[in-house]
């Protein structure tokens, strides 16, 4: 029994992950700063939660998001921003 709670913990945390993506949406940003990033018209707050990661999974700062950068959006069950994947140029 001690040998499955690590691999049911990780089963448990894997499913709370992927349930935490209740949509995904993409577009391009019209606009960003550090406390929200608007795409396709819509406005996004950037809460602590949120990760900004380019598509290697790296974090990025939101000064990096330039208008006309391509993004992956996974909005919450909340409709919150929970992860957003940029496509960057450097």
């Amino acid at each position: 029994m001690r040998k499955m709670l690590p691999v049911l913990s990780l089963a448990l945390l894997l499913a709370t992950t992927a349930a935490r993506a209740a949509e995904q949406r993409s577009g391009a940003v019209e606009s960003a700063d550090a406390t929200q990033v608007k795409v396709a018209g819509k406005t996004y707050a950037i809460e602590r939660e949120t990760q900004l990661v380019d598509c290697d999974g790296q974090r990025i700062a939101p000064n990096e998001l330039k208008p006309g950068t391509p993004v992956d959006l996974d909005i919450d069950d909340d409709g919150r921003l929970a992860t957003l994947r940029a496509t960057l140029v450097r």
